[in-house]
């Protein structure tokens, strides 16, 4: 169970890692850009994306979908750092199979 565990952690931080470098790209009026989504969140909290949205609706729709893939992104590493956790102190309190554990000993008379 443990090391389903720790899977199921490594996998979560990867998608973490990933998903904000995800290229996306759009028109806006006669701009055409492409950036990561990380990158298109930064933009948009810098004093010209402010600017930006003030004048083009859409750049706001599109900066608010940023930001929730970035911050999605980071509950995802998160979550899976906690479950790495879970699942290394799952493994360290586990008793250790081995041909020690297996054998009984026999009380001497």
């Amino acid at each position: 169970m443990s090391k389903k565990l720790l899977a199921f952690g490594v996998i979560l931080v990867i998608a973490g890692l990933a998903l904000p470098e995800i290229p996306v790209s759009g028109n806006i009026g006669f701009i055409s850009w492409t950036y990561t989504l990380r990158e298109l969140d930064n933009i948009c909290k810098s004093p010209g994306g402010a600017i930006g949205k003030a004048f083009y609706p859409q750049l706001q729709s599109e900066c608010s979908k940023a930001a929730l893939a970035v911050l999605f992104s980071q509950i995802l590493i998160i979550i899976g750092v906690v479950i790495l956790a879970v699942g290394l102190i799952k493994m360290a309190r586990s008793p250790k199979t081995g041909s020690n554990s297996t054998q009984t000993q026999k009380p001497e008379h």
